[in-house]
């Protein structure tokens, strides 16, 4: 089930981009939740930005939420259906963190993978951004 309306590259892109922070790593170690208090945290957290548009003013906070709500679209097998909050979500955490610096000290692994985000094409983040821009630009 494919009716994000990206492209099979802007999703591989944005779903490598979750990958390079461990959400949960930093949710133990900076909220000590683990377990459902955990899930239930990223639940509201992630309802907080469908509600309000808004994110934590913590980069790390943004990041961990990232990784969070991709671990879920693996769940489901296929990220969200475009324009539902799931996926206004996606977008918004994509285009607020993909530039800024990601915080250092909760590896993933799959940085290390020859596809991840560290190894992507010149120009990638910057095509997926603009791509998504126009989804939203349509609507």
């Amino acid at each position: 089930m494919d009716d994000s309306l990206l492209t099979s590259e802007a999703q591989r892109w944005i779903c490598c981009f979750a990958g390079v922070f461990n959400g949960y790593t930093y949710c133990e170690q900076h909220w000590g939740l683990t377990g459902p208090p955990m899930h239930q945290r990223f639940g509201e957290l992630l309802q907080h930005t469908s509600t309000t548009g808004s994110l934590s003013p913590r980069l790390a906070d943004n990041f961990a939420i990232n990784f969070y709500q991709h671990r879920m679209f693996r769940h489901w097998g296929y990220l969200p259906a475009a324009y539902t909050p799931a996926w206004h979500n996606m977008v918004l955490y994509y285009l607020h963190l993909y530039r800024a610096p990601i915080p250092a000290g909760y590896p993933t692994g799959e940085e290390d993978s020859p596809h991840s985000w560290a190894a992507r094409d010149k120009g990638a983040a910057e095509a997926t951004a603009a791509e998504i821009r126009r989804l939203l630009i349509r609507r």
